[in-house]
């Protein structure tokens, strides 16, 4: 958010110009404008130096001077997207930049063009070791092998994967044939509503009030929720998609919601499932991995089978994760640049987006703050991100 902008969202954030770094270089000349699921942003494009304890890197990225009413409820600065831009038209908006993905490879910090995410769970009472990781897979987060997913190409961007199928305590909810589309800047999951319908038909006691995108399960349901990719089906634990209260006896909202995003055959999977796997994002073999969650108790158990990770050089971004949960942003962490110190907060950074002058992630609606480092062939690269989990 520019020093510049005179709108009300950017009133209660930090935002960037010149006097808070003498490296700043604006111009004015080259505008951007995003829409996001939920909000938009507009302004100039902007250079400057990146700083985080892991490196120091040249970036380009968008100033906002316009920000729309929607982020006021949002506690980040700004977001960042980790989304397959090779599929996305590289002069969109008039500009040629390179990513920060491709700006840590040219720089000779990461070897390997790929990032992974743990999300922490708040209510699993371990400690918050949220995790963000730039150039390898973090093999202390996952147990078995990864396994493997081509992923689709779209002209959006998106980290699309093939749904086998889900299921409930082992029956099958016959939805074949479907995407999902990856996103740490979701919170909860978004499917057509006859597919959420057909999930939660499965779940004793839920309900769909009305009819609409809103379901309601019941507050102590322990049901087993299955979603396979690949042959291997993940658990979605029912502290993740068992929402607040409903205001009935014993009867809470569902982190299921039926509402399509896209078209009829692509759910939008955020963090209520993504608390549940270590995800790799492989930009360089088209391809995302899941791993079963090793033992802090955050994850669902899968049994998990495909190829091996590898081992190179990595940049752990760890993440002290922050609350912060409205209808649908996701989380980010702002790392924003020179002077400027860094705050966290709810936003829409994901695995699927641009991005700006913020270095992003996600996880779940969860309190408190923790850096954590990992050592990856001799180096000791910590970057330390605010990550809010709000999952929607």
């Amino acid at each position: 958010m520019s020093s510049n902008c005179t709108t009300d969202a950017c009133g209660v954030h930090n935002t960037l110009g010149p006097s808070d770094s003498t490296s700043l270089k604006v111009n004015s000349a080259q505008l951007f404008s995003v829409a996001y699921g939920t909000g938009s942003v507009s302004g100039d494009v902007a250079t400057d130096t990146l700083h985080t304890s892991a490196f120091s890197v040249p970036f380009t990225f968008g100033l906002a001077s316009y920000v729309s009413s929607d982020f006021a409820s949002y506690a980040m600065d700004g977001i960042m997207g980790f989304g397959r831009e090779n599929l996305i038209t590289q002069t969109q908006n008039n500009i040629n930049a390179p990513t920060l993905m491709d700006v840590l490879v040219s720089q000779n910090i990461i070897k390997s063009k790929l990032f992974g995410v743990h999300l922490w769970r708040s209510s699993s009472g371990s400690s918050n070791n949220g995790e963000l990781n730039f150039g390898a897979p973090d093999t202390s987060k996952y147990t078995g092998a990864l396994n493997y997913l081509p992923a689709q190409d779209n002209i959006d961007g998106f980290w699309e994967v093939a749904i086998d199928d889900a299921s409930v305590d082992g029956k099958s909810a016959g939805l074949t044939g479907n995407t999902a589309i990856l996103d740490t800047g979701t919170s909860f999951m978004l499917m057509p509503q006859a597919h959420a319908a057909a999930l939660h038909a499965l779940i004793p006691g839920s309900a769909n009030p009305g009819g609409g995108e809103t379901f309601t399960v019941p507050c102590s349901a322990q049901n087993v929720l299955d979603i396979t990719f690949g042959g291997v089906a993940y658990a979605i634990s029912p502290a993740d998609y068992v929402g607040g209260t409903d205001g009935s006896a014993g009867g809470c909202f569902s982190n299921i919601v039926g509402r399509q995003t896209f078209n009829a055959s692509q759910w939008l999977l955020g963090d209520t499932f993504l608390k549940n796997v270590y995800a790799v994002f492989d930009f360089d073999g088209a391809r995302v991995g899941f791993g079963a969650q090793a033992g802090d108790g955050d994850g669902a158990a899968a049994s998990s089978s495909g190829d091996s990770a590898s081992t190179t050089t990595a940049t752990t971004v760890a993440s002290a994760v922050h609350p912060g949960s409205t209808a649908h942003p996701g989380s980010t962490a702002t790392s924003q640049a020179d002077s400027t110190s860094a705050s966290a907060g709810d936003g829409k950074g994901s695995a699927s987006g641009g991005g700006s002058a913020t270095a992003s992630s996600s996880a779940a609606s969860r309190t408190g703050a923790a850096m954590t480092t990992a050592v990856f062939d001799g180096y000791l690269l910590a970057l330390v991100l605010l990550l809010v989990v709000m999952f929607q």
